[in-house]
């Protein structure tokens, strides 16, 4: 399944950012979303020098109420034929909760959760005017609570059963929608939710942002409605969901401390 135009969000950077070059090799239009506007015109060069594609950069805070409407309506604005949303934009903070990391907790929700509900349904209108897909970027945290990064795994569970019933939901309206749920990703993520010091154990399982970001198009080109890439974390996420949960609980909370 090829794409004529494609947005893609938290595109400044990592997952986002890979998935807008492989869109790109692939000759899809894009309007690339982010907060950093420098970073996003620099990638938007590059890629319109490179592959010869129309690509545009649209400057949004999608964790702030409106800013999804602006950005279905700058495509509505400029007749850009959306026939993928691409749902990358994301943030977690590591910890405990307490008050002092409970605005950037509730700044994780808005954006991982109200806001990718927010961009999704504003975009509805406009995917169901030709056969389109959504990919929704989940975790494999997912699977299961994670005791120190609580409200991130919440939401990306989230992420993972609002995608499930779209799939199903959207299917009548010729609307594909697929949750691509990676593991530990070699990108900024890691440094920015402040757990850096678990790089060296998450390396077993870590993949680079390219190698991602192929797997989630692939599974997204064939409607699949779930994909995780790499064995070890397809596999780490089959156990989690059939191992008891307090045990699988108890593990996940002393690694990721």
């Amino acid at each position: 399944m090829k794409f004529q135009a494609a947005v893609v969000t938290g595109a400044s950077a990592g997952i986002g950012e890979a998935l807008a070059v492989q869109l790109a090799e692939q000759k899809t239009n894009l309007l690339l979303v982010a907060r950093n506007q420098t970073r996003l015109e620099a990638l938007a060069q590059h890629l319109k020098n490179k592959y010869k594609v129309e690509c545009h950069v649209l400057a949004a805070d999608l964790s702030k109420a409106g800013e999804a409407r602006r950005v279905r309506e700058w495509c509505e604005q400029n007749k850009f034929p959306v026939d993928a949303l691409i749902n990358n934009a994301g943030i977690g903070q590591w910890g405990e909760l307490d008050k002092k990391n409970l605005v950037a907790n509730l700044a994780t929700i808005d954006l991982n959760v109200r806001g990718l509900t927010e961009l999704t349904g504003e975009f509805f209108p406009l995917l169901k005017q030709r056969p389109s897909a959504v990919l929704h970027v989940a975790s494999t945290a997912a699977f299961q609570a994670i005791p120190t990064f609580a409200v991130y795994a919440a939401t990306k569970a989230y992420t993972l059963s609002f995608s499930r019933a779209l799939h199903h939901e959207w299917k009548a309206h010729g609307i594909s929608v697929t949750a691509l749920c990676p593991g530990p990703t070699k990108t900024e993520f890691m440094s920015k939710a402040h757990i850096s010091h678990l790089d060296k154990l998450a390396e077993i399982f870590s993949m680079d942002a390219a190698s991602v970001a192929r797997v989630g198009l692939k599974g997204l080109a064939q409607k699949k409605r779930e994909v995780i890439p790499g064995f070890l974390n397809w596999l780490t996420s089959k156990i989690v969901q059939f191992a008891p949960r307090t045990p699988s609980e108890i593990v996940s909370g002393k690694f990721f401390r």
